[in-house]
């Protein structure tokens, strides 16, 4: 097959039927979409991203991927695996640095193993993530204690918080890539999308929102510090955003869940989000805290 690369650094170059493409499975390329979609609306919105790759075959749309931090490389779903193959083959060919990887497992994978067997670099780490959706929740608020919007005052612990839940949940992650993520963060405090849950004063859970697109919107760093754990918490936190962005923003809600964590993802099926990929995201560097 005769496949082409085109590689743009220009929001005006790309065109719309990359967004066709990518709307064909909305949901798996939902952050390619939203940076797309902002980066169109205002081109220094979203600082993150350096470029977006394209995949064609006969000019048909194969695989589309952007390097944006903290991972670097974001590939999109592909119905084509030899795809992959000529996306490697470009990065190779062009000496183009990636740190790391994140998007659907199986070209994730495929893009990793054949990095390998043409280069001296390994991704050493790999994390598999589920992908949830939720078009009408199952359970309602319990009115467990208070939620609002989180002030700067409490920026130095929620950001010790994030930090935290990044290790947690990533325990290989860089200092790079913890940085990257704390950063990002603190950016959706400033913009007031990070929530918290106050129970007799005391701050116990924080949940955030990010990734807007036309018709969805993530939930991010949901955490709660070990010792008011199971207790409902980050469950009603979750309800509550999730009627949010249902009722006020009327848009459906996703949000990513490691494999492992069976006690979030019971949570979140008894909330009603339903599983629509797997996700990986494999990174270059084992050594967390170096």
């Amino acid at each position: 097959m005769d496949y082409s690369v085109s590689h743009y650094n220009n929001i005006s170059e790309i065109s719309k039927e990359v967004d066709k493409y990518l709307n064909q499975h909305s949901i798996i390329n939902f952050e390619a979409i939203g940076i797309l979609e902002k980066l169109r609306e205002n081109s220094k919105e979203f600082e993150g991203v350096l470029e977006c790759i394209v995949v064609s075959e006969a000019e048909k749309i194969q695989v589309v991927s952007c390097r944006i931090r903290p991972y670097n490389l974001l590939i999109s779903n592909s119905q084509d695996i030899h795809a992959i193959s000529a996306l490697v083959q470009y990065f190779s060919q062009s000496r183009i640095t990636i740190p790391g990887i994140y998007g659907p497992m199986a070209e994730v994978e495929h893009f990793t193993n054949l990095w390998k067997e043409i280069s001296d670099e390994v991704f050493q780490t790999s994390d598999e993530f589920l992908q949830y959706s939720l078009s009408k929740k199952t359970l309602s608020t319990q009115l467990i204690g208070d939620i609002s919007i989180a002030k700067i005052e409490y920026t130095e612990l929620l950001k010790g918080w994030t930090e935290a839940s990044i290790r947690e949940i990533i325990p290989s992650s860089t200092v790079e890539f913890v940085k990257s993520c704390t950063q990002s963060f603190l950016r959706l405090l400033e913009k007031n999308k990070v929530f918290i849950l106050k129970v007799d004063n005391s701050l116990v859970s924080m949940a955030a929102i990010s990734g807007q697109t036309k018709t969805m919107q993530a939930i991010n760093d949901v955490y709660t510090p070990p010792e008011y754990r199971g207790k409902g918490y980050a469950t009603e936190l979750c309800i509550f955003l999730c009627e949010y962005i249902l009722n006020d923003c009327d848009n459906i809600p996703i949000l990513w869940v490691k494999a492992t964590n069976l006690t979030a993802i019971h949570i979140y099926e008894k909330i009603g989000f339903e599983k629509v990929a797997e996700m990986e995201l494999s990174l270059k560097k084992l050594v967390a805290g170096t």
